[in-house]
């Protein structure tokens, strides 16, 4: 089958990028003819992966040249369009007469508007990438396909003594955010109640260090993290940052990042709301236990570890709701972690035999193999309109 990916370009260091390298291949090994039209990571002109053709980014979330790319890839044969993106974004006539397949993230209750009105208009069929999705997707009518994101458990394995690779001793308690910090107001995730949690721990364990593994200044349209850790009362020696000049230009891999969620005692995620969460699958493939918010695909995810209570927060951008963490409910789950860290250890072969239910092999296998044998069964004996 012909395929059309588009998402973010698989070199890209972002979650989607990351998916687009995994699944990729794996389409290519079974023998579809797949493209890649790359809506983040490439700009110019078009270039080759690993023998895959990825084409590049325009404007207005790429809508000016995603389905001009499509049937330039299709050549006059009939072919699948698959979107890796918010589906709300993708606004183009064109889109009504291609097959099509929004692989889409879910993280508000009930499905965004937007997103229900996209799949009725264009007619393009949902794939959920958790249950929670899957179940707001359902309650408007829609019958979504299921497959969750894949990580490379290979890679994201425990690393024995992995504090000692970070300078940090093995009696430092040692919380760690790997969250992107792009959002101002909500901030997506929980940056203020996390550090003020944080914080309280602090009261009963002064040594604790956090490690945040994001931007740290704003700069990506996100918070002053640094200022947010002064206004809540951190200590600058009870803080650690990931070096901005690696991290924004993607020269941390994902070897160094099993690295670091081993060397973590526990993971600080609780979001407003997730599509997925791929940190929370990789920590725990590292036997690193999870601190989640006990809402949209967090509360699947979150395996032998922490879910935290949480109260509603409307968005009238998407006429639906987030969920707001508790601060007291975070703070208790940092001091219970701290307190306990034996049971942490005694856990984290558990958090791995959670996570590998998501290697990506598995994934592949299990999901996306049936999943492509439906979608392939829509495609016309016909190609659609050229542009």
């Amino acid at each position: 089958m012909k395929i059309a990916w588009m998402s973010n370009a698989p070199w890209a260091p972002t979650g989607y990028g990351q998916q687009t390298a995994q699944v990729l291949p794996r389409l290519v090994a079974d023998g579809h003819d797949v493209a890649v039209i790359a809506n983040y990571g490439l700009q110019g002109g078009v270039r080759d992966w690993e023998g895959i053709r990825v084409y590049p980014s325009g404007s207005n979330w790429s809508n000016d040249v995603i389905a001009a790319h499509a049937t330039h890839w299709f050549d006059g044969e009939p072919g699948l369009l698959v979107t890796l993106y918010d589906v709300w974004t993708l606004e183009h006539p064109a889109y009504r007469e291609m097959t099509m397949a929004g692989w889409v993230p879910i993280d508000h209750a009930p499905a965004p508007r937007l997103v229900a009105r996209h799949f009725a208009e264009t007619g393009s069929v949902p794939i959920a990438m958790s249950d929670f999705g899957r179940r707001q997707l359902a309650a408007d009518g829609l019958d979504p396909l299921y497959v969750p994101h894949g990580i490379d458990t290979a890679v994201f394995a425990p690393v024995p003594d992995a504090k000692a690779l970070f300078g940090i001793p093995e009696d430092v308690f040692l919380v760690g955010m790997v969250s992107t910090n792009n959002s101002l107001e909500p901030c997506r995730k929980a940056y203020p109640e996390a550090l003020m949690a944080f914080r309280r721990l602090l009261h009963s364990h002064p040594d604790a260090l956090l490690y945040i593994h994001a931007e740290n200044r704003g700069a990506l349209g996100g918070l002053d993290l640094v200022a947010l850790a002064t206004g809540v009362g951190i200590p600058t020696e009870n803080l650690l940052f990931v070096d901005g000049y690696r991290y924004r230009n993607g020269l941390i891999g994902q070897a160094e990042l099993a690295n670091l969620y081993s060397a973590f005692d526990v993971l600080l995620f609780p979001s407003m709301g997730e599509g997925f969460g791929i940190p929370t699958v990789e920590a725990q493939a590292c036997g690193t236990p999870v601190i989640v918010t006990n809402f949209s695909a967090q509360a699947e995810l979150v395996g032998p570890g922490y879910a935290t209570a949480w109260q509603p927060r409307w968005d009238p951008a998407q006429l639906a709701y987030w969920a707001t963490p508790l601060i007291d409910d975070i703070a208790e789950a940092l001091v219970h972690a701290a307190e306990h860290r034996d049971h942490l250890v005694e856990i984290g072969p558990a958090c791995r035999e959670f996570a590998l239910g998501y290697d990506a092999d598995h994934v592949y296998t299990t999901y996306w193999r049936p999943a492509l044998e439906t979608l392939e069964g829509l495609l016309p004996s016909t190609a659609p309109i050229r542009l």
